[in-house]
């Protein structure tokens, strides 16, 4: 929502944070995590920074989870 009004930064730093901290409460393994890496890379995409969206996506993707085109 806030990429969609113009606030990519914003979102960004917020959804590192959060990233951060489900990181820290409930493991990398965590569903959430891997759901938040994801709105990170989209936010990231948006904002012109393909590179490092695409090492993000790759980071958690697992076997038999179909990769994003």
């Amino acid at each position: 929502m806030l990429t969609e009004t113009g606030r990519a930064a914003e979102a960004e730093q917020l959804l590192r944070d959060t990233r951060t901290r489900v990181q820290k409460v409930l493991g990398r393994d965590h569903l959430l995590y891997f759901a938040v890496t994801r709105d990170l890379a989209d936010t990231l995409e948006a904002r012109g920074r393909q590179f490092e969206a695409a090492k993000l996506r790759a980071s958690v993707q697992r076997k038999g989870t179909p990769k994003k085109r």
